[in-house]
């Protein structure tokens, strides 16, 4: 959500003055629906399609969405805090190694 809020701060201060600024909630939305899409799923018997959920991914997912939302960032000119301590930055030490 630290990245959300940095990401969301960027992209508005870029907008024109007329344009509704984003908030953190549409931009998870729309960063999931870009990098991680759609699960459908049977409940009972009809069928029901959601965005995939962040809350539910396996360690290894979460790091190849969020090295997806630092390269979206990245090509958008924005600045994201990457704690030196964070499991992302051990991760991806790891595997620079």
């Amino acid at each position: 959500w630290m990245w959300l809020g940095e990401i969301v701060a960027q992209t508005n201060a870029k907008l024109d003055k007329d344009a509704t600024p984003f908030i953190k909630e549409e931009m998870h939305e729309w960063l999931v629906e870009e990098f991680l899409g759609y699960e459908t799923r049977i409940v009972g018997k009809k069928e029901i399609t959601t965005l995939k959920s962040t809350t539910k991914l396996l360690k290894g997912e979460m790091y190849f969405y969020m090295q997806q939302v630092d390269a979206f960032a990245h090509s958008h000119r924005m600045k994201l805090t990457i704690p030196d301590d964070s499991e992302y930055m051990k991760l991806k030490e790891r595997e620079n190694q």
